[in-house]
């Protein structure tokens, strides 16, 4: 007997689908249907991230907490012994002892996007996790999700399409209705760290842009492609960091990323399609430029090659080929496979964001995006002071280490 599968069936489908879908979620949400962040620091970790010794810390808690300037501390019944801290603990410190890592007022936030043609290659993973570690060391983040697909809007704990309406979204500003991003901008479960949501909806922007493209006389064309770095700019006072996840296509969306971008990183395997690609989205940088803005300049273009497995022979020999032709461009770390990811995705987690991260996990993602928080501190001159104290400084477009 020949199966069919038309709409009523398709839309069984979807419902059966979708009730999973909320089951997991809603497992990762409190009574109160939020999501919260269930990680804690021990104390040395929360030394190391505050900038002060153990002792510095556990002698001003108990202080604290009496001026009502540190929350309560989370305690074992069985020992009495604190069970660790939390981010909000964390930052209320750095509050108190002023390390907080921010940039200064002569610095300029920073609007980096994570960028590539290709699906599947850790894009909105890199995204969500370079987000994480910046706000879990004290910067000031905003997260801006720009793909249709919306898996980083799901990771902070929105479900797009039934959380997130069209108004919510970048829709409204792109469509002339606002005019400042301050009314899509949502705080997350992660402190310091906020997120403007997308839903599958947001797809409708490349129809938009086309649209008003095609009503513009020539020389105004290319204002629609700032767009999105005007809405930034009404927002970006209030924050070091601007982080875009952008769809996997090339399109005028992302045409509009690039032009809103300071910094780009483009996560790619270590695989000849996944090159090949690489090198069309660099293709594509350059035409974008060359129509809209000539002028313009990145502070940097990073490759990261993600997924990697370092044992596979294939990776180990085409590695050297990526650092060969990328050069000084080419991330030193890589964003080394690992199951702890895929694992805390079963509860709609990320792996810095499960109560006791892997310790794998967390060295893998902490490398890499320490060495993008350094490319960063190359473009603040309040920090660039100090990568010169370390050793670390920009000379002829390389890295110089003394």
């Amino acid at each position: 007997m020949k199966n069919h599968a038309g709409i009523d069936y398709i839309r069984a489908l979807i419902g059966r689908g979708e009730s999973v879908l909320r089951q997991i979620e809603e497992s990762g949400r409190t009574p109160n249907n939020k999501k919260i962040l269930e990680r804690r620091w021990s104390l040395k970790e929360a030394s190391e991230l505050v900038g002060r010794s153990s002792s510095s810390i556990l002698k001003i808690q108990t202080q604290l907490i009496a001026e009502g300037l540190l929350d309560n501390l989370e305690k074992y019944e069985s020992t009495n012994r604190i069970s660790g801290y939390t981010l909000k603990q964390i930052n209320q410190f750095r509050t108190h002892f002023k390390t907080f890592p921010r940039r200064d007022s002569t610095d300029e936030c920073l609007t980096l996007a994570i960028q590539t043609f290709k699906g599947g290659v850790g894009k909105s993973v890199t995204s969500v996790a370079a987000a994480q570690y910046f706000a879990t060391m004290g910067y000031r983040v905003l997260f801006v999700d720009m793909d249709s697909q919306a898996s980083s809007t799901s990771s902070f704990g929105y479900i797009p399409d039934r959380d997130i309406d069209d108004a919510s979204t970048l829709l409204p500003y792109f469509k002339g209705e606002k005019d400042s991003l301050h009314y899509c901008i949502r705080k997350t479960y992660w402190e310091g760290l906020d997120i403007i949501p997308s839903n599958l909806q947001l797809y409708n922007l490349e129809l938009g842009i086309a649209e008003q493209i095609k009503d513009l006389p020539t020389i105004e064309k290319n204002y629609v492609f700032t767009e999105l770095r005007q809405g930034i700019d009404t927002v970006k006072d209030s924050y070091d960091l601007v982080i875009i996840d952008s769809p996997p296509a090339l399109g005028f969306t992302s045409m509009n990323i690039l032009c809103a971008a300071d910094a780009i990183i483009v996560p790619t395997p270590p695989a000849l399609y996944e090159f090949s690609s690489t090198v069309q989205y660099l293709r594509m940088i350059e035409n974008v430029i060359e129509m809209i803005n000539p002028e313009k300049e990145y502070k940097f273009i990073k490759i990261l090659a993600t997924d990697v497995f370092p044992n596979q022979i294939n990776h180990r020999e085409f590695l050297p080929i990526m650092q060969d032709v990328f050069g000084y461009h080419m991330m030193s770390k890589y964003f080394l496979h690992t199951t702890e990811i895929g694992n805390a995705a079963i509860d709609f987690q990320t792996a810095l964001e499960v109560r006791r991260p892997q310790k794998r996990a967390l060295n893998i993602i902490n490398s890499f995006c320490k060495e993008i928080e350094i490319e960063i501190w190359k473009t603040w001159p309040s920090k660039f002071k100090k990568l010169e104290k370390e050793g670390k400084f920009v000379l002829g477009g390389e890295n110089v280490y003394a």
